[in-house]
């Protein structure tokens, strides 16, 4: 009887295919899990002097596995983990052990931080190394490692302290910068961050002074957000300060602090244009000597004048008046002297500002004169006191804040009083003033005008 084709041919194929099976089976059986698995030196000293600090875990997984590296303490009967159900593909690999593992505590001890990462105690271990696939096999391979004399004791971190903990980094003068404190119990790495709610990470530079970095003893970090370098702070909000000390051998401890950001940005203010181009208005009032500097002059009216020189009788008042205005994103500070203010000759603004309220980080708008006896002696607030925001601190202070996107008239006057005749007409000028912190390179010399004073008789 004669088979067909039709039925002869796949069988010889599947007979070719069971062939093949039975050949590639008998030339390289299927290989199990897991390789050779050793752990050398079989003795270490995790002390960080650099000899037997670690020993060399090297396994060989065949197949795509979970694995899982335990040791048990002989005495004891404590366990330690330091892989634990971990994918790993199908190769080779290799790793140190230092005797490091995920931070725990022993019975009777006590922190006020978190043990990240800790040296397993001294003593005779015995290792098991697991694997595990997805299907379900298993494979198990075990050892001895004993672990002397490692330097055990944890980089401590104490007497950690932040303030304040509202911090505002805008350069008002008013808790702008935040001050942490750390001491460390032993030589490590010390490291100071904020942590945002989404991660984001912001390191704190150390303030170097006695101690150098990650010496025992006491630390400071000081930081201001980045303003004092014209960067962003980070923004307002709820953040985790994070202090961490690492010791050589990898011991790691973190403490932290809640600290939260309020009224964060970069200040940005400006003299403003007005429509007929002029910054300043100028105007005279004449009076008689000596002016009785307590009485605030009117805030003057008109259009912007865009005149080059000005005359008045000596002993008059040269009046001005110009806009500031916040287009920035954080309020900005500004302190008394408020418009209206009339200064003599001779007056200094610290004569007229409170002496008790810091004025660092304040912001003025300056009057200054070619023969004046100082930088911007005559200073204003940026605006008069309905047309700023008034802030009470904590310790009954009064603070005023011209408020982003919001502008605000500032006028004032100066007795001219003195005649220096080679500087007869003399430039007069106006300037927006950041107190202690910077004077802008656009805003040092705003308005110029030659002023000329015709001597009474």
């Amino acid at each position: 009887m004669r088979l067909s084709p039709r039925l002869t041919i796949p069988a010889a194929l599947a007979a070719l295919l069971i062939l093949g099976v039975v050949v590639a089976f008998l030339l390289q059986p299927p290989r199990p899990l897991l390789g050779t698995v050793t752990i050398l030196p079989d003795v270490i000293t995790p002390n960080g002097d650099g000899q037997d600090d670690a020993a060399r875990v090297s396994y060989m997984l065949n197949r795509n596995a979970r694995i899982s590296l335990r040791f048990k303490n002989k005495a004891t009967g404590q366990t330690f983990t330091f892989r634990d159900d971990e994918l790993r593909g199908a190769e080779q690999y290799d790793v140190l052990f230092g005797g490091i593992v995920p931070g725990f505590t022993q019975k009777d001890e006590q922190f006020t931080g978190q043990i990240q990462t800790r040296l397993i105690p001294n003593g005779d271990y015995e290792w098991t190394f697991g694997a595990r696939t997805d299907s379900g096999e298993t494979a198990q391979k075990t050892g001895t490692l004993t672990v002397a004399a490692p330097d055990s004791a944890l980089p401590l971190i104490q007497g950690f302290s932040v303030s304040p903990q509202i911090f505002s980094p805008n350069q008002d003068g008013i808790k702008d910068r935040v001050t942490v404190n750390a001491y460390l119990t032993k030589k490590s790495e010390l490291s100071v961050f904020l942590l945002a709610a989404d991660g984001t990470r912001y390191d704190l530079p150390e303030r170097i002074e006695m101690r150098n970095p990650g010496d025992p003893g006491a630390h400071t970090f000081d930081y201001d957000g980045g303003a004092d370098n014209n960067v962003t702070p980070p923004p307002d909000g709820a953040y985790t300060l994070v202090a961490e000390a690492q010791d050589a051998a990898g011991q790691r401890v973190r403490e932290t602090a809640a600290l939260t950001i309020k009224d964060s940005g970069l200040p940005q203010a400006e003299i403003q244009p007005q429509t007929s181009g002029a910054q300043v208005f100028y105007t005279t009032v004449a009076t008689p000597a000596p002016l009785a500097t307590s009485t605030p002059v009117p805030e003057p009216s008109g259009v912007l004048s865009t005149i080059a020189q000005l005359q008045l009788n000596q002993n008059g008042l040269l009046v001005f008046r110009l806009t500031v205005s916040n287009y920035g994103k954080t309020p900005i500070r500004t302190l008394a002297p408020f418009p209206g203010t009339v200064y003599q000759w001779n007056d200094l603004y610290t004569g007229k500002v409170d002496p008790v309220i810091s004025h660092s980080g304040v912001w003025f708008v300056g009057l200054q004169c070619e023969t004046s006896k100082s930088s911007f002696p005559y200073r204003w607030a940026i605006g008069a006191p309905d047309a700023l925001t008034k802030v009470t601190s904590e310790a009954g202070e009064t603070f005023y804040y011209l408020l982003p996107g919001q502008k605000a008239s500032v006028w004032g006057a100066v007795q001219m009083s003195e005649i220096v005749l080679s500087r007869n007409p003399q430039e007069c000028w106006t300037g927006l003033i950041h107190q202690d912190i910077a004077i802008g390179n656009l805003q040092d010399h705003v308005g110029p005008i030659k002023v000329q004073l015709i001597a009474a008789p």
